[in-house]
Formats: C-alpha cells, sequence, structure tokens
C-alpha cells in the first residue's frame, strides 16, 4: 500500500538516543492505525530519539504527530518536535530517488540517513526536483532520498540513506547549506548513525533493514 503521509519525530530527553522508543512494548509501541513502517533514528552527539514514520491514511497521520507525540512526550516529561508531510505529492521525486518508501531497493546497506528541511513555502508541483535529481544522483554515496513536501507549509525536504556516516556528515555540511543559500532558506538538518537504531530497525522491518 502507498503511503499517504509522513511523520518525523524527535523526543528530546536526558536518556540515551533511543531508550524511549526502544525495546517497545508490544501492547502500546508501534501499533499505531494506520501505520507501514518506521526507522528509528539515533543521533550518537547527542540524547535525543527520532523516528520516521510511513502512514496510509493522513488522518491517521495527524493523530500520530499531534495527540500521540503530545501524550508519549508529556509521559516522559520532554520537549518534542513533529512534522507531517504529504507522501502522495513527491511520489513520483522520490520514485526516481530510489525511494524505499516507494518500492526502490538499497544497492548497500544503509549505514546513515540525513534529515534536512528548508523553511520556504513551494507546493511540491512548482519545486524543482527534476532538476534537483540528475545532481543528487552523483552525490557521494547517496543511496536513496525521499523528498518532504511539509503538509499545509509546503516546506521542501528531504530523507536521505547514505553508505557511510562520512558522506552523510559530507552532504550535510556541505551540500545542505549551500541548497539553503541559494533558496534563501533556513535550514533545518539531523545526521543519524544508523549502526546505532540497526537491531531496533530490523525488529521493527524498517523499509531501510528488511
Amino acid at each position: 500500500m502507498p503511503p499517504a503521509a509522513f511523520v518525523y519525530a524527535e523526543l528530546h530527553g536526558p536518556d540515551p538516543a533511543n531508550s524511549a522508543l526502544w525495546p517497545p512494548a508490544p501492547e502500546t509501541d508501534f501499533q499505531e492505525a494506520g501505520l507501514l513502517d518506521v526507522t528509528l533514528l539515533s543521533d550518537c552527539r547527542n540524547n535525543s530519539s527520532a523516528g520516521f514514520y510511513t502512514f496510509a491514511e493522513l488522518g491517521d497521520a495527524t493523530q500520530f504527530a499531534t495527540a500521540t507525540l503530545s501524550e508519549k512526550a508529556r509521559s516522559l516529561g520532554v520537549t518534542y518536535v513533529s512534522r507531517l508531510f504529504d507522501a502522495t505529492a513527491v511520489r513520483d521525486a522520490s520514485l526516481e530517488m530510489n525511494s524505499p518508501h516507494f518500492s526502490g531497493e538499497l544497492a548497500k546497506p544503509a549505514k546513515a540517513f540525513v534529515y534536512a528541511e528548508m523553511q520556504v513555502s513551494v507546493p511540491f508541483e512548482n519545486a524543482p526536483w527534476r532538476d534537483r535529481n540528475p545532481v543528487l544522483k552523483t552525490q557521494p554515496g547517496l543511496l536513496a532520498k525521499t523528498w518532504l513536501s511539509g503538509m499545509r507549509t509546503n516546506t521542501l525536504g528531504g530523507f536521505y540513506a547514505f553508505d557511510s556516516v562520512e558522506t552523510a556528515w559530507a552532504y550535510a555540511v556541505d551540500v545542505v547549506p549551500k541548497t539553503a543559500i541559494a533558496l534563501q532558506a533556513a535550514p533545518y538538518t539531523r545526521v543519524f548513525d544508523a549502526s546505532q537504531s540497526r537491531e531496533a530497525n530490523q525488529y521493527l522491518s524498517s523499509a531501510y533493514f528488511g
């Protein structure tokens, strides 16, 4: 079933990365209505848990991004960030970039992830993805990109899989800032070490660790 929406979420707390989300309680965690897939994310440089979620229905994704995460964060006594994205709008652009969320298959195991979002408002039909994708395909180490289009905000972004932490950092430090300058947009970027969450994602049948 193709996804209708994506949710990116972070929980900011004092525990090591992912301890708030792993190991799961089978009767409650990751049983959200409409949830198709989840990839947990670990940043070894700070103490936060993150995840990238795909949903079959926008309503279920909205419920998760608002009420569910709010309750989870409140129960842990931490703050959180959630972002809701329209998956239907980015299907063609993401297919071109081998996104596992749209049946893409990685040529190598994912060793790192990058989340990037630009503070712009551009309806995705006007986004320059047709020009951008050929350039991205030459990026060293890039295995796949899932394009992101902010629900109601039209922010532009991406969830990227890389073949190493080094190539992920090179993209985040060298390329993302240049893109932000070109767009005159404030960026938000995170780099995640896939090895830190491999066991959890294999258990959860992540699209990147199936």
